[in-house]
């Protein structure tokens, strides 16, 4: 029940800590704005944010095809990661799926939005729609695998592969958020 607290205390710390940082990110931001008024550059700001957000939606785009062929080659890789360890294919697609929001989250700051809520709405939003892509294509591919091979459980291949990615997911988002806890105060990200 601690344990719980604490996690949900360092959650809202994490949460309060972003929100400072968003607040003195928009007031640097406005300080480049009126730096760049005042030189008169030949592209307007709105050209110019224009772009670094399409540059920003296409990056958002190769994650999601990166992140799906990396699910491709881990599952077509399989038998050979599991003689490795019988876990490793659950914990990479986990880990993939961690490292995933902290990509979309440097794609976004790169677009520059002032409004803190957009940047929340734009960092979940494509984490949302980038992770259940991963595991809609996951489920297809072990289920196109599993019918694949005769004498198996189409069902039970997905159901077991289902139960140890939630195992293994935990684990790794455990790991993996106190191990970013641990880097962000280290290196003041």
């Amino acid at each position: 029940d601690e344990t719980s607290t604490e996690l949900m205390l360092s959650s809202i710390q994490q949460q309060i800590r972003t929100l400072i940082s968003l607040h003195e990110r928009r007031d640097r931001l406005q300080s480049i704005e009126r730096e760049v008024q005042d030189q008169g550059f030949c592209c307007s700001r709105k050209c110019f944010l224009v772009s670094r957000r399409i540059v920003g939606v296409f990056a958002t785009f190769l994650v999601l095809v990166a992140s799906n062929f990396a699910l491709f080659i881990i599952i077509d890789s399989e038998s050979y990661l599991n003689s490795i360890f019988s876990y490793l294919v659950t914990l990479l697609v986990s880990s993939l799926q961690v490292i995933s929001p902290m990509i979309i989250r440097k794609i976004v700051e790169f677009e520059l939005y002032l409004n803190p809520l957009a940047v929340i709405y734009n960092c979940v939003g494509r984490t949302y729609f980038i992770k259940m892509s991963n595991v809609g294509f996951l489920m297809y591919q072990v289920y196109v695998r599993a019918a694949v091979n005769n004498g198996t459980c189409v069902e039970t291949e997905t159901g077991s592969l289902l139960l140890q990615l939630i195992a293994t997911d935990l684990v790794v988002t455990v790991v993996g958020y106190g191990f970013t806890q641990l880097i962000s105060r280290t290196w003041e990200i």
